[in-house]
């Protein structure tokens, strides 16, 4: 069973081709894949598409070391501090949310078949992670492992950067991994990080929303307020009350904007009160509810008061 290692850095995410780690072909007796990446990413640019959620064959262990980021998984969106150690299964939907774009993120990646670590005699650390059947994010309160994790890593990727004796850098490279196994094996992989409670899931969002559909602007900020990814939210609002959460925002604002017309207050006052920025979003949004401008609608209303 072999490691290998090496360093990544640059100003843009590769390719996605180049994220996979190449053990398979190149070496079959490889199953243990070791990568330090240090990336700073200019604005607009994402790790991968907007919104898209990634998975692969093999089990992924990140070690996050520093940057603005946020882990998403299907179900849920983490905050990273750090020293946090992210274990995600084969097929498990997942990616990173950048916070900060000029910020420079860093982090460490195992890339591994599920018995990678048992020549390192690692067995217990195998067994912990065979059942973790979910993305979870792992945190240590003890500041004394996270530092020592941190710094076996880092004299591991700098020992694999060394070409000059490849018998040595091997022996130290698998050396400061096993010292990194052994720390990784002190955390308790139930100890996450706190997640804003959702109450009853979708019952609190739409409570939400009703409360603050004037400041709302997107589904982003109902997924960060849950700390739930966009598409978990998207799929409960569409299963459960059969609309997006764009037309429901849209839904509540056309019906306060009705009652303030109603009460006489000026179409563009009521435009900037429910929560839009420009008249012309105010009026396609209330023609596409009503089938009427606002104008319309209000001379309908002094018709029919006039009858």
């Amino acid at each position: 069973m072999k490691l290998k290692s090496y360093y990544a850095d640059g100003t843009l995410i590769p390719d996605a081709p180049q994220w996979t780690p190449p053990w398979r072909g190149e070496n079959p007796n490889l199953s243990l894949y070791h990568c330090y990446r240090s990336i700073t990413l200019h604005k607009g640019v994402t790790p991968c598409p907007t919104g898209t959620l990634v998975y692969h064959k093999y089990w992924e262990l990140d070690i996050f070391v520093e940057g603005e980021l946020r882990f998403k998984s299907e179900t849920r969106t983490f905050p990273l501090k750090r020293g946090d150690i992210i274990i995600t299964p084969p097929y498990a939907l997942h990616n990173y949310e950048v916070l900060q774009h000029t910020t420079p993120w860093k982090y460490h990646t195992f890339c591994f078949e599920l018995d990678a670590f048992a020549p390192y005699g690692c067995k217990e650390l195998t067994d912990k992670i065979a059942t973790i059947d979910k993305p979870v994010v792992c945190t240590c309160s003890d500041h004394n492992i996270t530092d020592a994790l941190l710094f076996a890593l880092e004299k591991m990727h700098l020992t694999a950067k060394n070409k000059s004796d490849p018998l040595s850098v091997r022996a130290m490279s698998v050396a400061y991994a096993m010292q990194s196994f052994y720390y990784i094996n002190q955390y308790d992989f139930s100890e996450q990080p706190k997640e804003k409670p959702a109450a009853n899931g979708i019952a609190a969002m739409q409570q939400y929303l009703d409360e603050h559909f004037i400041e709302i602007h997107s589904i982003n900020e109902v997924a960060a307020h849950f700390f739930y990814s966009r598409e978990y939210v998207s799929r409960l609002f569409k299963r459960h009350l059969h609309t997006t959460v764009a037309d429901y925002i849209r839904e509540k604002r056309i019906t306060k904007s009705r009652e303030l017309i109603k009460a006489g207050v000026p179409i563009l006052s009521v435009c900037y009160q429910v929560g839009y920025d420009h008249p012309s979003t105010f009026i396609r949004a209330f023609r596409a509810v009503t089938g009427m401008t606002p104008s319309q609608y209000r001379h309908a209303l002094v018709s029919s008061q006039d009858l």
